[in-house]
């Protein structure tokens, strides 16, 4: 349903987007392009690497000097609310522990 010459760019999350679908689009459709720098599995090593009209960064969303600062101001005031006591802000969530046994 997108133009014929879109742009698809996914810094969200891996599975957002699907990968086998993004490729078959991409083939079928020579103006189309995407931008992704999140997969379901890291590091990448799908059909969309092949393709010229698909950029592919490893999962840098998270490098520039912002977004680095950002993460260590939050994570310092998280350390401040354990030590008084207080609830965390951005807890954890469960699902993410369980990823980690199953995976």
């Amino acid at each position: 349903m997108m133009k014929p010459d879109a742009l698809l760019i996914n810094t969200a999350r891996g599975g957002i987007v699907n990968e086998a679908a993004l490729a078959a689009a991409l083939r079928a459709r020579v103006h189309f392009s995407a931008a992704v720098d999140v997969f379901v599995e890291e590091p990448y090593q799908g059909e969309l690497s092949g393709l010229e009209n698909c950029l592919l960064s490893c999962h840098m969303g998270s490098g520039t000097r912002d977004c680095r600062l950002r993460m260590e101001m939050e994570a310092a005031q998280e350390v401040v609310r354990y030590f008084r006591g207080d609830p965390f802000a951005s807890p954890v969530p469960d699902a993410e522990y369980l990823m980690q046994v199953e995976g």
